[in-house]
């Protein structure tokens, strides 16, 4: 065999020798698991604990282990707001946020802050489920490399204190009430009739009980963790505000995943928000029923629309902030949902 055959089967050889290499590499970079670290603020009786376990339970059941997940509850890795910039790190890879603090970074989140777009948590969940949940975490993925996994609607928002009941707009003329220190909240119960009173939520209690405030408003679980029907003797179920919180993610680690992996991922993700919604609305029912038995009369009220109508301007404000596609999209879907 002359010399310069010879050197061309070392060639073929050690080129045969690197891509089987590189094929064992993909293959180890596949088979290797993916480790998720997932922080929450909330404690271990929340709706949103109990359902990022159930992630965690369901990704390492269906992946064999080639998912671990751990969840971190009660800010142990951090707060709310440091939560995009440790996804970005890679410190963490999911975070339980409200979608407030997302606005700042895609501003089409906004729309969940705005007054009376839904008015109770299956309707707000139907919207969601109808492309619209999607179509806004693409657009955060597209800016960010941070995706929406699961959503979290906890239900909205009510009305509570020492006059009442509320059954339409004209009973909330002149109320004094406590709100978040919020443009948007502040405006929306200007627009109602009310008097906006801004306090921090430690001055809350206190304040209903000396009569600083008439009223203040929040959801079932706020006012029994910290015993507001001792000094609230009315809830009047104006659905004013349903801002969810969700679950982000680390996209990298979602679109460098082998397929299989990804599916499971998804899964998990949709169990883990069917859990959340489930628990919520158990919490829902069950708080009713506790504040009702504290003594509190709670009210639904039969019509919303004059409320609603009351608000619209704060709709038109913000739609350029918001984008108008975005509004005109969940206009629509909120009509299909509605059937009108």
């Amino acid at each position: 065999m002359s010399k310069k055959a010879i050197v061309m089967l070392l060639v073929i050889a050690l080129v045969g020798a690197s891509l089987g290499m590189a094929g064992g590499a993909k293959e180890g970079a596949e088979a290797k698991p993916i480790y998720l670290k997932l922080g929450l603020e909330s404690n271990k009786e929340s709706a949103q604990y109990k359902a990022m376990v159930a992630y965690k339970e369901y990704a390492e059941k269906k992946s064999n282990g080639r998912i671990k997940v751990d969840v971190f509850d009660s800010g142990q890795l951090g707060v709310d707001k440091e939560a995009v910039s440790m996804i970005k790190m890679g410190t963490v890879q999911g975070w339980d946020i409200n979608t407030s603090l997302l606005s700042a970074i895609e501003p089409s989140f906004m729309i969940f802050d705005l007054p009376y777009m839904t008015t109770s948590q299956e309707e707000l969940v139907k919207i969601l489920e109808k492309n619209f949940g999607k179509f806004l975490s693409d657009k955060l993925a597209a800016k960010t490399e941070i995706m929406v996994a699961s959503w979290f609607v906890r239900g909205p928002r009510n009305v509570y204190g020492n006059k009442g009941p509320i059954n339409s707009p004209k009973d909330m003329a002149g109320m004094k009430i406590r709100v978040m220190q919020n443009p948007i909240m502040v405006k929306t119960m200007e627009l109602l009739g009310a008097k906006p009173v801004p306090l921090a939520a430690s001055e809350r209690y206190m304040a209903l009980q000396t009569g600083v405030v008439d009223a203040a408003e929040g959801v079932f679980s706020l006012v029994i963790n910290q015993k507001e029907y001792e000094v609230a003797k009315f809830m009047s179920m104006t659905g004013h505000f349903n801002t969810p919180n969700c679950l982000i993610m680390d996209y990298r680690v979602y679109k460098n995943a082998a397929a299989e992996l990804k599916q499971i991922m998804e899964e998990a993700a949709k169990e883990c928000q069917r859990v959340s919604i489930e628990t919520d609305k158990a919490m829902n029912d069950a708080g009713r029923k506790i504040l009702e038995e504290k003594g509190m009369k709670i009210n639904d009220i039969a019509d919303l629309t004059p409320f609603e109508t009351l608000v619209k301007p704060l709709h038109d404000e913000y739609a350029p902030k918001i984008g108008k596609d975005v509004m005109d999209r969940f206009f629509a879907f909120r009509k299909e949902v509605r059937g009108k």
